[in-house]
């Protein structure tokens, strides 16, 4: 039987995908050395970087949804065909499309990559192997090799959630933040590590299967380290222990904020969430490079800013808009040729 759709984690995800697309909007304007005096966001909120509290939140959520879709046995042929049919026809076709607009306007592609390693790109995994050597990375970011990680482990995270959620939480937090104070590999980022984002995938599973509500007394706490990590210069904390904290406050305080809220409005944006999160997702930072590149070393007023968001934003619906429909008439020719 199908579940219930959460409204609020459809928030949720709505509230990370603006932290995430407001800073790869900041940082492609920087990329084209334009100078911009006005920022639409931050670079840091609760001292971690705004970027990080999209992607920590977008984590806590994906771990809460599927264990509140897979509460009972899972059937691993069909979870593990959903998976490959919601991930990778967009996938693949999002990168068709801009691999060969990458192609046009850059006069070809860089031969010094190995064509061996468009192995990962046929997997999905070339936005987190580009922090480890050069590949075909186009679309999807290092968040959507982690993910499809974290899809592959819940099956068996779900068994030790399952018998001990608690216990499970526990280890997987004090792993993550052995890792966080342990690693040394300085040349990629420990956010590129996929077993430090485990316990927050975690924590959302056993949200999803023990907690459900958020209480008065999590809400304070969650308000509390939340402003002190806002007042306070908190660097001495390592940066996965203090997206931990800030990741779990955050989800807390959203949820309770979002979760007695069923209006239409909440309902149109839940469901403009669960249809266009993933193309966004994997088109945004593309589109951005290739409208914002025309303003290469320019300097722009506020109102600049401003209007140029608003038409990356644009061009960014359009383009999803556009791989949606494709990849949904590229399911519908799938499921004719297996019927």
């Amino acid at each position: 039987m199908e579940k219930k759709r959460i409204l609020y984690f459809d928030a949720i995800k709505f509230v990370a995908i603006i932290f995430v697309f407001v800073c790869h909007f900041a940082r492609t304007l920087e990329r084209y050395h334009i100078s911009y005096g006005f920022k639409i966001l931050p670079d840091a909120l609760f001292s971690i970087y705004t970027g990080t509290a999209g992607s920590v939140l977008f984590f806590i959520v994906s771990g809460a949804a599927l264990m509140h879709v897979y509460q009972d046995q899972i059937n691993l042929k069909s979870y593990f065909m959903k998976r490959v049919k919601g991930i990778y026809p967009m996938f693949w076709i999002s990168f068709i499309i801009f691999f060969c607009i990458q192609f046009y306007t850059g006069g070809g592609y860089d031969k010094n990559i190995p064509l061996l390693r468009s192995i990962y790109t046929l997997v999905g995994m070339d936005g987190l192997a580009e922090n480890f050597c050069a590949t075909f990375y186009t679309v999807g970011e290092w968040f959507l090799g982690i993910i499809i990680i974290l899809y592959i482990l819940f099956p068996a995270l779900k068994k030790f959630v399952d018998e001990f959620p608690n216990a499970t939480l526990a280890v997987s937090f004090l792993t993550g933040i052995i890792v966080d104070y342990t690693y040394s590999a300085g040349h990629v980022d420990i956010t590129k590590i996929f077993v430090v984002w485990i316990p927050v995938f975690v924590l959302g599973m056993v949200f999803s299967k023990n907690m459900k509500t958020v209480n008065n007394c999590m809400v304070l706490a969650s308000m509390v380290l939340l402003t002190v990590f806002t007042v306070f210069d908190l660097e001495f904390i390592n940066t996965m222990t203090r997206i931990y904290i800030v990741g779990m406050a955050l989800f807390f305080l959203l949820v309770y904020l979002f979760n007695n809220i069923e209006n239409r409005v909440f309902r149109i944006v839940s469901s403009f969430v669960s249809r266009y999160t993933y193309p966004i997702f994997l088109v945004h930072h593309r589109v951005m490079i290739i409208f914002i590149k025309k303003f290469s070393n320019h300097v722009l007023s506020a109102g600049e800013v401003v209007w140029l968001f608003i038409f990356v934003i644009l061009m960014t619906m359009v383009s999803s808009y556009l791989v949606e429909r494709i990849t949904n008439a590229v399911l519908v020719l799938w499921r004719e040729n297996d019927a």
